[in-house]
């Protein structure tokens, strides 16, 4: 489960938010290594090409996007919610004209009570469905700020990956141990 549906009630988020203020999260990709980078691909790499090697400040800029996307659609998914909260919250103050629900259901079964249960009902129904909408946007907005971050690093692995075939084009009859496919 991802950790921002783990706990989704409001002090939580409050809580979160406190907690993630205190650790601040480190970029992974800081001090980004194209060398590691290929070994994790399965090259090897002299360190002497490193100089040569595309820069790893494209995966630090993409890693800062995805967080900061993803602070702002967890604010605003907050706000939705607290805004859903009001606004059905007061369309049943406004049909009970603030008095409560038992000073509008009077006394007995009558059609009285019924209206009133099924016009709440149906502001239940609307808030429920309203909820689960945007939760499920939210949801996918996260996804989507992962995925653009997933296809930078594929972007990053295949610039990598065509800068060592060239490297190899110009050095590999020279100086075999540069590059090392396997």
């Amino acid at each position: 489960m991802p950790d921002y549906l783990r706990n989704p009630s409001p002090g939580a988020a409050k809580q979160s938010k406190e907690t993630e203020m205190q650790t601040q999260t480190v970029n992974p990709y800081a001090n980004f290594n194209p060398i590691e980078q290929a070994g994790n691909l399965g090259i090897t790499v002299d360190p002497a090409l490193r100089g040569f090697l595309p820069s790893g400040d494209v995966l630090e800029k993409a890693y800062e996007r995805m967080l900061t996307s993803k602070d702002s659609y967890k604010q605003s998914f907050g706000l939705g919610v607290s805004n859903m909260r009001n606004q059905y919250g007061n369309q049943i103050s406004q049909m009970t004209g603030g008095q409560g629900l038992m000073s509008m259901m009077g006394s007995g079964f009558g059609s009285k009570s019924r209206g009133i249960v099924k016009n709440i009902g149906d502001v239940r129904s609307a808030y429920s469905g309203d909820i689960a909408g945007g939760l499920l946007n939210f949801q996918n907005q996260m996804r989507s700020a992962d995925y653009k971050f997933e296809d930078a690093k594929k972007d990053y692995d295949d610039s990598l990956i065509d800068r060592l075939i060239q490297l190899e084009r110009l050095y590999g009859e020279d100086k075999p141990d540069y590059i090392q496919f396997t």
